[in-house]
Formats: C-alpha cells, structure tokens, sequence
C-alpha cells in the first residue's frame, strides 16, 4: 500500500498513474504484436547477430561498431554491448534483440513522462507521451533490432540530464549526461549535433551565472570522464590505426559540402517537411510547414520570457533541425529521429496552453488534435490488419538448415546472390549451428572446396563478379537445393 502511494505521488496522482499505465501497455502491445512474424532481419541484423553472439562467447570483443552508409565510417561499438545480453537472454533467439529495443522504448514511455512532467508539468508530459505510444515512426523502429532505433528516447534523456545538471549542479547528472552523450553518437552520427546543446547551455551557464571555475571545471572534466570510458575503445581502435573514422569523416565532410548547389534554407524547409511527415503520416504544404516553424519559433521567443523549459526544448529541436539540414542527401526517418519527442512535447505545451486558457475549447482541440493524429497513425499498423507476414528469421532459418542438410565440408563459403549482403541472416545460424563458413574478408585467403550460393530471385552463381564467386575458381553447380516452405529460394551447392 505503501509502495502504490509512493508511486501516485511520483507520477502526479492516481488517475495520472493508472493513465500512464494504459498508454505504456498499449505501447508495449504495438511494439510486441507478432514482432516474430514481422520484425526486419535482413543483413544489418544478420552482421549484428553475428557480433554479438561473437561477445557473448567471448570470442571477439569488438572495437568498432556498424559500419554507416555515408562510406568507411563506422560507430562506437557500444550497441553491439547493450544489445548482446537480450541475444543470450533468448538463447541465441536474433529475436531477443528486437524485443530488447521494444521492451527499452516502451519502458522508455514512463521515464519520457517523468522527464517532461518535472520539466514542464504532467498535463504536457501525458498528452506527449500519448503521442509517442501511437506514432507510427517510434513504432516501426521499436520493432527490429538497429542502432539508430533507440536515438529518440537517448537524444531527449541527454537533454533532459543537462538541463537537470545546469538546474540542480549535481554531479550525478553530469555523469549521465556524458554516458547518454557517448550512447547517442554510437548510435547514429547525426547525434553529434547534440554537442553544441551542451556546450552552449553550459557556456551560458558559466558566463552568466558567474559560477567558480574551479567548481565548474571539475563538472566539466566529469562529464568528459563519463563521455570518454564508453567510447574508449573505439578511440582507441582510432589511436592505434591513426584515425582512419576521422579521416573518413574529414573526407565525406568535404564531399557533402560540394554534393549539392541547392541553398541552404531550401535543405533547411526539406529537413523540416520531412519531421513533420514523418511524424504526422501526411505531407505538409511548404506553406504549411512555414507556419507551423513560425509558430514553434514564436513558442521559443515566448519561452525566453516566460518559461525556460520549453525555450530549452524549441531551441534544442531547432538545433538539430540545423544539424541534419547540413547534410546535403536524402532525409530518411531515423535521420531525424533525435527531434521526434521534442516535436511531441512542444504541441503538446502548446495545446496546455489552450486548455489553461479555456478549459472547454481547449480540452475539444486537444481531443480533435489527438483522435485527427491516432487515426493518421492506425493505417499504418499492418501487422493488427495483414495476415500473411515476411518471417524474415524463419526464411533466415530455413536457409541455414538448406545448407546444413548438405553436411558441408568446413571450411566452405557462402553467399547471397544477386545482393551480396542478403547471406547474412543465415550466416548467422549457421554459426549458431557451429558449422559457420569462411568470413567474408577471409574469402580472399584461402581457397575452399565447396561453395553455396543462395538466391532468393532469378540468378546465375557462375557469373556474378561478387570476390567470393569470382575467387572460387575453377566452379561448377553439382547441386540445387530447394524447400517447399519458400519454393522461390534456391541454394546453388558449386564445388571445383
């Protein structure tokens, strides 16, 4: 009884409660329906696997994470450690990790909730956390297991934790600023752009507060510390290696500025367009989308006067607008997905605002805006509608066993044909299975017996110019292998 008390009180009441509770079952409803039948497992998911039964068994502990799809850039390795324990947890299951990340975004809910209703109050936390649990884009990427899913929830508990620390001065915040910081970067590059939130709200914070130096340097060094320990064996890696990420990343820096001669508020109007369809579902007009930025903006000049908070959050969104406007490509969703939660919490203030200032209207908009905004989302859910699903880790199983059943002679290599990376989800049961091929860098090196080539579409295995066909020479098919369950997957068994 004592606990439940506890509880209401820390989440506002007993109606606050008991509503927080339903929106988090629902949350966890959508992000688990049939995530078996339906959760992507294709071959980032594959190579992911693969690394992190590779931590588990202790048999690799890596340095580096994924690589990115902007060239030889890779990530911190951090994720690959976070998620490993759901992949054992699941006894070597790859289903594990997806559950993993809807588990952590659904529990996420709650701590979205705490953060917002001590930053601002528990009306704006409740309707914003309402909007989460039915977005279609937190959703989507709380269903499968992939670095960038988790940077919404990570990008606004940095910022959380930094206004925290700048309010209450207190080290622990500090240190859990600096660990979201270094989460957030290993997660998806575009995240750097929260660094200038944090050196600018700490700068700030020293120039006008007139704080001690000395105090401050030891908070700074502090939040470096806990920054720099999840992050140091990538470092490391680059140490050792002189610098080969930061090379990469100086070099397609360079090329990104001169990819594209559109002007700089033409990306900025896109990078703008794109959060707002993604988020709504619907494609706003350009003059649409000016009007609501405006309306954002003139929320941030209000926030400066009156409420800090929410200047906070509309300045930090705007930031990280910028910072992805710099890139001169496409916006794809997990792009923008450290703006996402700040979009929610702003409308959500703002329609506050409306009921405190007329509290029929503005409960009727607030329950217009929420039921327009949960029907635009609901289409979207076909995994509640569809009955025939991909099975992406099943197809990935049958295909392990279709080479199984050949008793191959080890070592042997395997691929996919005609996407090179397409092998991967079965290259990752078969070791599970202890029966794994030669790695992909390896194929260079030594010369196999056998070679199996699996093909989900028309293909010819003796002409792909791909290294581990080409290198496999001389070749020829002794066998095709095939299953009743996907009549359309063959597996090419060629030998010398």
């Amino acid at each position: 009884m004592v606990m439940i008390k506890r509880m209401y009180s820390l989440f506002g009441g007993k109606a606050w409660t008991l509503s927080l509770l339903v929106l988090f079952l629902s949350g966890l409803f959508l992000r688990l329906y049939k995530i078996l039948e339906t959760t992507t497992f294709l071959g980032d998911q594959g190579r992911d696997a693969i690394i992190m039964k590779s931590i588990i068994t202790f048999q690799n502990l890596p340095a580096l994470g994924p690589i990115t799809s902007v060239g030889s850039v890779y990530l911190g390795p951090l994720y690959y450690y976070i998620m490993s324990p759901w992949l054992l947890i699941f006894g070597f299951d790859p289903i594990g990790p997806a559950v993993g990340v809807a588990i952590l975004t659904s529990v996420a809910l709650i701590l979205q909730y705490l953060a917002v209703k001590n930053m601002i109050n528990k009306e704006t936390a409740l309707i914003s956390v309402i909007f989460s649990t039915f977005s279609w884009a937190l959703i989507e990427y709380s269903r499968f297991s992939w670095n960038p899913n988790l940077l919404p929830q990570v990008a606004l508990f940095s910022i959380y934790t930094l206004f925290k620390a700048v309010q209450t001065k207190k080290l622990k915040y500090f240190i859990i600023h600096g660990l979201l910081l270094s989460i957030a970067i290993q997660l998806h590059y575009l995240a750097l752009f929260l660094f200038p939130i944090t050196a600018v709200v700490l700068l700030r914070e020293l120039i006008i507060g007139h704080r001690s130096i000395s105090l401050w340097a030891k908070r700074l060094a502090t939040l470096a510390g806990s920054f720099l320990i999840p992050l140091s064996p990538f470092i490391l890696f680059e140490v050792i290696h002189s610098f080969p990420n930061m090379k990469s990343v100086m070099r397609f820096s360079q090329e990104n500025t001169s990819r594209n001669s559109m002007p700089f508020y033409n990306e900025l109007l896109d990078t703008l367009q794109s959060c707002y369809r993604y988020l709504i579902q619907m494609t706003p007009s350009p003059y649409l989308t000016i009007f609501v930025t405006l309306l954002l903006l003139a929320l941030f000049v209000y926030g400066l006067k009156k409420d800090k908070s929410i200047a906070y959050i509309v300045g930090s969104f705007f930031t990280l607008i910028i910072g992805v406007s710099l890139y001169r490509g496409p916006k794809y969703t997990h792009y923008l997905g450290g703006t996402y939660l700040l979009l929610y919490i702003m409308i959500s203030y703002l329609l506050v605002k409306f009921i405190k200032l007329n509290r029929l209207f503005g409960i009727a908009l607030t329950a217009f805006v929420v039921l327009l905004y949960v029907s635009a989302q609901t289409p979207k859910f076909y995994f509640l509608y569809e009955k025939d699903h991909q099975n992406q880790i099943d197809r990935a199983r049958t295909v392990a066993k279709m080479v199984a059943n050949q008793e191959p002679q080890v070592p042997y290599s395997f691929t996919s044909s005609p996407e090179t990376y397409a092998d991967y989800p079965a290259r990752y049961f078969l070791e599970a299975m202890g029966i794994g091929p030669v790695k992909k860098e390896q194929d260079a090196y030594i010369q196999t017996k056998e070679l199996f080539v699996f093909c989900d579409k028309e293909c010819d295995p003796t002409d792909d110019p791909q290294w581990t066909i080409a290198h496999f020479n001389p070749k020829k098919v002794t066998k095709i292998i095939t299953d009743s369950k996907y009549p359309e997957f063959k597996v090419y068994k060629l030998t010398h």
